[in-house]
């Protein structure tokens, strides 16, 4: 109940100001409950730090009587995963997501050094993966669908956006 919730305040309060993701394609995978391009438990967790900063249940906070803690348990778990799964040596579109998403909740922490990290991060993994190739010219070559050309977009942009 607390994980649907959470990610219904990201999506209602953060993901139009930072959208870095195709929602259609998020809870699609997260839905079936298979790792993805679109959906992975390093992207699910720092969603949910991110939606943490909206409520006021109980277990948004790691300490519940200090509000500095807020969504701090989620982000040390995206943390870990992203360790633990070499998610950096092994990209996918979803890490690309994450590490924005990262930077944004690290900024908007008073962190603005780290979140620039994630966010450099993010932007040179998304370069990395291709995506700031021109989509027709992917389409023609690949067996990518058009919903996945338009995740694609929207993820190199919204990491665009971060890094200025």
């Amino acid at each position: 109940e607390l994980i649907l919730h959470l990610l219904n305040m990201y999506f209602c309060w953060h993901y139009a100001f930072f959208t870095t993701l195709s929602k259609e394609l998020f809870y699609r995978d997260f839905l079936r409950g298979t790792p993805s391009q679109n959906c992975s438990a390093l992207l699910v967790n720092v969603m949910l730090s991110l939606g943490c900063h909206f409520t006021s249940w109980p277990g948004a906070r790691e300490d519940p009587e200090i509000s500095a803690t807020t969504g701090n348990h989620f982000f040390k778990e995206a943390r870990k995963l992203m360790h633990d799964n070499d998610e950096l040596t092994n990209a996918k579109l979803c890490t690309v997501q994450a590490l924005a998403l990262m930077s944004v909740r690290e900024a908007g922490c008073g962190r603005e050094g780290k979140g620039w990290v994630y966010s450099g991060m993010s932007f040179r993994m998304a370069c990395d993966l291709g995506l700031q190739i021109d989509a027709p010219a992917i389409g023609e070559n690949s067996s990518l669908k058009d919903e996945d050309i338009d995740a694609r977009k929207i993820t190199f942009w919204g990491c665009f956006l971060f890094d200025k």
